[in-house]
């Protein structure tokens, strides 16, 4: 799962750098950007790191990972039944 979670996450960076270069209508394609680059144009968000939408994401992802675990492991355990039944044996005139 980890492996496509980053083929994935590969794939769509080459979408999005691709898109980049068409739409800067540049050249040569964009293969990387610089951290220098990245930095000169983020600015300070107000949101804490615990308020950032990919760590609240991520945590729901976590939640709903363990509460499957959870089902599973429910789902998992055997289903024990009995059934007690009584036989009277005698004669029929008692």
């Amino acid at each position: 799962a980890a492996r496509a979670a980053f083929d994935e996450a590969k794939a769509e960076r080459d979408a999005a750098f691709a898109r980049l270069s068409a739409v800067a209508m540049l050249p040569t394609p964009v293969t990387s950007i610089e951290a220098g680059l990245l930095d000169a144009s983020a600015t300070r968000s107000s949101l804490s790191d615990r308020e950032a939408p990919a760590v609240r994401v991520a945590e729901a992802e976590a939640t709903a990972a363990e509460r499957r675990i959870d089902v599973e492991r429910i789902n998992g355990r055997p289903d024990v039944a009995a059934s007690v039944g009584v036989t009277r044996f005698g004669a029929e005139d008692q």
